[in-house]
């Protein structure tokens, strides 16, 4: 896992896109969103009116560079973790 993530000071280095590194965090939004006790969670909760929260800690554990995504830019995280529920 580690050898697809990147720093985003490459991209304030201009060394990456942000459209690459963009597509790189929802990859990693969809790796986190398909992970077996998510997606457990995540069924559990179908059919109860009920918010699916995710704490930014089990998210810093699962990967460093994802949180930080989130941290930085909660809209563009945002989006790309709903798109990852289609």
């Amino acid at each position: 896992m580690q050898d697809q993530q990147i720093d985003s000071s490459a991209l304030a280095g201009g060394q990456i896109s942000e459209d690459a590194f963009k597509n790189q965090m929802r990859d990693a939004a969809n790796q986190f969103m398909g992970n077996a006790e998510i997606q457990k969670r995540m069924r559990g909760m179908i059919g109860r009116s009920q918010r699916f929260a995710v704490s930014i800690d089990e998210v810093r554990s699962f990967n460093p560079r994802l949180s930080q995504f989130i941290a930085r830019k909660p809209i563009d995280a945002i989006k790309i973790f709903e798109d990852s529920l289609n």
